[in-house]
């Protein structure tokens, strides 16, 4: 015998009203790999954030911190900081002008661009500096990942 639908209005005890075909299994989450507020991230600070698997994300610059990865730019006088969670991960970006990366308390490996040239791939040690030969802020960091 099939199962029959009570009356919402029913004042019997003990029954709960649950319409017929109502979805049992449970939903998903797709994750997209995309930043949070990626989009107004850009607006205010012309640093685009694409892609990445969570483990490093965008944060407020604090010298204190020693798992931040600090970015210098020309388009930004304090600082561009990431903090790390875990041992692996990986954001890829834009961050125009890039002059020079700190790593923070893990080794990290570094993309960049200068001008139309080819991708350079560059490992920074743990706490360790890394500048970018580059003139007149050409130089485009493109993707970070722990190394």
């Amino acid at each position: 015998m099939a199962p029959q639908a009570i009356a919402a209005d029913s004042d019997e005890p003990g029954y709960t009203v649950e319409p017929i075909g109502t979805p049992l299994e449970p939903t998903y989450t797709v994750e997209n790999y995309i930043h949070p507020n990626a989009d107004l991230i850009a607006a205010e600070s012309n640093i685009l954030l694409k892609e990445g698997d969570g483990n490093i994300s965008l944060t407020t610059c604090d010298q204190n911190q020693r798992n931040q990865i600090r970015v210098s730019s020309y388009i930004s006088g304090e600082g561009i900081c990431f903090k790390t969670a875990g041992t692996q991960g990986w954001l890829k970006m834009e961050i125009p002008g890039s002059t020079g990366v700190i790593a923070g308390d893990k080794a990290i490996k570094v993309y960049t661009v200068k001008g139309d040239g080819p991708r350079v791939e560059t490992n920074v040690a743990a706490n360790g500096l890394k500048t970018f030969n580059g003139s007149q802020g050409d130089v485009t960091l493109f993707e970070i990942r722990l190394s």
